[in-house]
C-alpha cells in the first residue's frame, strides 16, 4: 500500500484552513502559514506553485506553526530563498521545529514579543530490522547536520552551541531568540489565531501551554486520539507492509 494513502486511511484528512497568499500589489504580498507543514497542513508542492505566481517586490511571511515534515519545510525554505522578492518573516505566535527553518528564509526576521521560537532534534517513527534502523539513525544525523548549518548561517554561533540547543529542544522567547541571533527585531504582541496541542514536545514553556489551552476548542475523545496520532507522525511516516 502507498505510504501516504495508508497514512490518510489511518488518520483522515482535512482541508488546509490556515494558509493563504495575498498579492496586494506589485510592491507587497502577504503569505500566512498558520498551519502544520505537510500532512494535514500546507505541502511544499502547493506552496511552491502559489509562490511562483507572486511577482511582488516584497513578500511578508507571517508564521504561527508547530512544524511538520522536515523535507517539505526545507523545500519551502529553499523556494523562499530563491525567490526574487525581498522576504520579511514575521513570527506571530510560534515557529517550532521545521517552521523555525522556514522563518530563517527571511532577509529580515521579526518576532512578536509574546511569540516563541523552538529548535530540536529531527525525529521519526519507523519500523524495520536492525539494518534499516541503523540507516534511519544515519539519516537523522545527516538531517540534523543540515538544520544545524542553517541555524549557524543565521546566528553566527559555533557548531557546538547550536547542536546543544538542538539536542536540548530549546524554546526561545523573543528576547532570547534575538540575543541568540535567530531574529533581527522584536515587534509588539500579536494575538495569533491558530493554536496547537504541543504535548508531543518535551520542554514547552508553561505560559505557552496555558495560552494554547485557552484558545483551543473542546474535542471529542475520537478527535483527540486522531489528533494525537496525527501529530506523532508529524516529521515522517515510515511503514513497510
Amino acid at each position: 500500500m502507498n505510504k501516504i494513502k495508508l497514512f490518510k486511511a489511518l488518520t483522515g484528512t482535512k482541508e488546509t484552513q490556515w494558509y493563504k497568499m495575498e498579492a496586494k500589489s506589485q510592491e507587497i504580498a502577504d503569505i500566512f502559514i498558520y498551519d502544520e507543514i505537510s500532512w494535514f497542513g500546507i505541502s511544499a508542492n502547493q506552496f511552491v506553485k502559489d509562490l511562483n505566481a507572486i511577482k511582488s517586490k516584497t513578500i511578508r511571511l507571517h508564521l504561527n506553526s508547530p512544524g511538520g515534515s522536515v523535507f517539505d519545510g526545507v523545500a519551502i525554505y529553499n523556494a523562499l530563498k530563491q525567490h526574487s522578492a525581498k522576504i520579511e518573516t514575521y513570527i506571530e505566535g510560534l515557529a517550532a521545529s521545521i517552521a523555525s527553518i522556514i522563518a530563517l528564509a527571511g532577509d529580515k526576521v521579526y518576532m512578536a514579543d509574546n511569540a516563541f521560537f523552538m529548535i530540536h532534534e529531527p525525529w521519526i517513527l519507523t519500523i524495520g530490522d536492525s539494518t534499516e534502523l541503523r540507516k534511519t539513525a544515519e539519516l537523522l544525523d545527516k538531517i540534523r547536520g543540515t538544520l544545524v548549518n542553517t541555524y549557524i548561517k543565521k546566528t553566527g554561533k559555533d557548531e557546538a552551541q547550536v547542536t546543544k540547543w538542538v539536542k536540548d529542544e530549546t524554546w526561545f522567547t523573543a528576547a532570547e531568540a534575538k540575543e541568540a541571533g535567530f531574529i533581527d527585531e522584536i515587534t509588539d504582541k500579536v494575538d495569533a489565531e491558530a493554536s496547537y496541542d504541543l504535548s508531543i514536545f518535551d520542554n514547552v514553556p508553561e505560559t505557552l501551554l496555558k495560552e494554547f489551552e485557552q484558545n483551543s476548542e473542546p474535542e471529542t475523545k475520537i478527535e483527540n486520539k486522531t489528533r494525537q496520532f496525527r501529530e506523532s507522525m508529524r516529521m515522517r511516516l515510515e511503514l513497510e507492509i
